[in-house]
């Protein structure tokens, strides 16, 4: 059932999708240009791709409206860095779960015309619990208690920090990503970042083995990061200031790119920033079906019977799995995280001695011969921040939901001791199961 997810058409589909939220997306835009056919051949494209080496263009610039404003994708950031106002910053999260994780640390600095001048740090007091992210950045459920601050109040200054610059991280599509989301959750609105990805940028102007940010630090010689998200801010300024002299005179070959190839891309590039705008407006099934339209990918495959019925079958997931508490954008994304985990399900499984580990949101919508459910104790489910809040009915419908993934055997097992090495008792919720269900067959409940 989960090889629904690797057919062509659907493919197609998801990959509009991925695009829009990750401009980056080599192969998503190699097959948006493939079906239906945009009238670029793939001499343009290979040429494109060739040339554009030698001063750091990619074939995905040609889909960014802003490339077509000065003919290069990189004019904003040239012009902020030497003239204008950037602000370098990091953040740290209690997970990667656009949906479920949240921001508990912002660090940022401001440069004006390049040089550092002011700096934001703060915590932010946590509701999801940073769980095993302690030991990367090491900020504990009880510090962030003591040093956090309010989530709300803490967007709203940095928000006011950032207005008018040019947003710069390493990897910082998941910060703005994480910010976003988070700060939907708390009721506020967002405003629309302009920015630039260090991670990048540097994998266009860099030779290096690995790209992560410490990795760089170590072959080019800069302040060792170390998951702070201060020291990782100090770290992405002297990232950007070894990068700019090497962006900047390739300057006038991508503009000669743009200005020979970039009639043929300029319709699609708008045509992607209008569903990137809808997206931030539309419910995740609506966004879909107006790009499966207005890309006539719907017209493409129309004489394709099979293939129309897995789109509308495509729709129906999104319809399904679009969560309504969410802010459009943040829903698409959880909906795409769960089609990425779903297309690798068949091949985990088939590895020997491979056993695929999700959370109860991740396995929403899908179905196992055999689950295990593991931590039924009290205080981790029903988590204790719930019992707090008075929110014991929706840890109630979660456990339902891991229970019901199970097709034939269903294992629960709780813990001897908590993390902290004190007495755990199996949780109350494992009582609530009626005792004709509770079979050698179906269920074992192990305390060890």
């Amino acid at each position: 059932q989960y090889q629904f997810f690797m057919r062509q058409e659907v493919k197609d589909a998801l990959a509009y999708l991925r695009f829009i939220l990750n401009p980056f997306d080599t192969a998503s835009m190699y097959r948006i240009l493939m079906r239906p056919r945009r009238g670029i051949g793939n001499a343009t494209i290979k040429s494109i791709s060739e040339e554009g080496k030698n001063c750091g263009f990619k074939l995905t610039d040609m889909a960014l409206s802003k490339t077509f404003i000065d003919g290069d994708p990189f004019s904003e950031l040239l012009k902020a860095y030497t003239s204008g106002t950037i602000v370098v910053f990091d953040v740290e999260t209690t997970g990667f779960s656009v949906s479920q994780d949240e921001v508990i640390e912002i660090a940022a600095t401001r440069l004006i015309e390049g040089k550092p001048t002011v700096e934001f740090h703060f915590y932010i007091a946590n509701q999801v619990s940073v769980g095993d992210t302690e030991s990367i950045h090491g900020h504990s459920d009880k510090f962030l208690a003591q040093s956090g601050r309010d989530a709300r109040a803490v967007f709203c200054e940095f928000f006011d920090f950032a207005e008018g610059a040019l947003l710069v991280g390493h990897n910082v599509r998941f910060d703005i990503k994480m910010v976003t989301a988070h700060a939907r959750k708390v009721g506020l609105d967002v405003p629309e970042f302009l920015w630039a990805d260090t991670w990048n940028l540097a994998n266009r102007f860099i030779k290096a083995d690995s790209y992560s940010l410490e990795n760089l630090a170590a072959q080019l010689h800069l302040p060792k990061p170390n998951h702070q998200a201060t020291d990782d801010t100090l770290t992405t300024i002297k990232l950007l200031e070894y990068l700019i002299p090497l962006i900047a005179p390739g300057e006038a070959y991508r503009q000669a790119l743009v200005y020979r190839y970039g009639d043929q891309f300029e319709e699609l590039a708008q045509q992607i920033e209008n569903w990137r705008d809808a997206s931030q407006e539309l419910r995740p099934p609506e966004i879909l079906n107006r790009i499966m339209i207005e890309s006539g990918l719907i017209d493409f495959y129309r004489s394709d019977r099979k293939r129309r019925q897995n789109l509308q079958r495509l729709l129906g997931i999104f319809q399904e799995r679009d969560d309504l508490a969410f802010h459009p954008d943040t829903s698409v994304r959880s909906i795409l995280e769960f089609t990425a985990l779903a297309k690798n399900l068949d091949q985990i499984s088939q590895d020997k001695n491979q056993v695929l580990i999700v959370t109860i949101h991740q396995a929403k919508g899908l179905e196992f011969d055999t689950v295990f459910i593991a931590g039924v104790s009290e205080r981790e489910i029903p988590y204790y921040r719930s019992l707090d809040e008075g929110r014991l009915e929706e840890e109630k419908r979660l456990f339902y939901v891991a229970m019901t993934r199970a097709k034939r055997n269903l294992l629960i097992s709780a813990n001897q001791k908590n993390p902290w090495g004190y007495p755990a008792i199996p949780s109350k919720f494992i009582q609530c199961i009626p005792q004709e269900l509770i079979t050698e067959n179906t269920i074992i409940i192990s305390t060890t």
